[in-house]
């Protein structure tokens, strides 16, 4: 049975202090765009015995979770902050890790950039 697990790691602002302090504030997504960096990871579980091809789609599969949770995570940054987001990046490694109970897994660790900016009027 496939156990997927996400971790999302905590968003770090790459913004003045003052708007990091309120993330309301009046700066975010002026004439300067806001970015802001995150970083998520998925791991799951491979079945005793698993062949490379298996592990090779269970690493498409969790890749595509990263992906699709990178597009998550700029619709709730448009919500939360009332202004546009792009995704200017995002890059993904992954690998299988063999444990000694027999039950291996694949990890797949992600980040991305987003770019807030103003809503045109």
């Amino acid at each position: 049975m496939k156990k997927i697990l996400f971790a999302v790691a905590a968003l770090t602002a790459l913004a003045p202090p003052a708007v990091l302090a309120d993330p309301l504030a009046p700066q975010i997504g002026r004439a300067t765009p806001i970015r802001i960096e995150g970083s998520l990871s998925v791991q799951l579980l491979l079945s005793p015995g698993a062949n490379v091809d298996d592990q090779l789609r269970q690493s498409e599969e969790a890749r595509k979770a990263i992906y699709e949770l990178a597009k998550r995570e700029c619709a709730t940054l448009k919500d939360i902050f009332k202004v546009d987001c792009r995704l200017m990046s995002i890059r993904t490694n992954s690998n299988v890790q063999q444990r000694n109970n027999g039950i291996d897994s694949v990890n797949v660790n992600g980040s991305a950039s987003y770019e807030l900016l103003n809503r045109p009027n």
